[in-house]
């Protein structure tokens, strides 16, 4: 029976930190949201002093713009852009990459291009966002 009872408690003891957790992942939703509030209202005052960082004693926050590539989601698309990763020789290297890597071969081929409007076919680019950037001090 004291084995029992042990096992009850044990059971208990987990729920207790499964409960613990939830309160804590809901901290950390609030936190994050009032993190990115207080980032965009830095950004908004840094680009109205036409500054691009602030320096203080914890350490410094900057920002930079930033685009994005969207992976091709119709058939049309998704055949040109492929057609185009042939032709650059890139199609096995790049066809089951992860979108921070075609992102970053993106952005390559868009600086190596010497057109004004390069497009890559079938990748959509989004609108540039800003990226704040959190760099503190030891």
């Amino acid at each position: 029976m004291g084995e029992l009872s042990e096992l009850v408690a044990k059971v208990r003891k987990t729920f207790e930190i499964r409960s613990e957790i939830k309160k804590l992942d809901e901290q950390k939703k609030n936190l994050n949201e009032e993190l990115s509030n207080l980032s965009s209202q830095i950004i908004a005052e840094l680009e109205d002093n036409e500054m691009e960082r602030i320096d203080t004693d914890l350490g410094t926050f900057s920002y930079r713009y930033r685009s994005n590539f969207q992976v091709p989601k119709d058939d049309e698309s998704r055949k040109a852009f492929f057609a185009y990763l042939k032709d650059k020789g890139v199609y096995e290297q790049l066809i089951t990459v992860n979108s921070r890597t075609l992102n970053s071969w993106a952005v390559q081929e868009e600086q190596n291009s010497e057109e004004l409007d390069f497009q890559i076919p079938g990748l959509k680019k989004s609108d540039p966002v800003a990226i704040p950037f959190l760099g503190t001090k030891k």
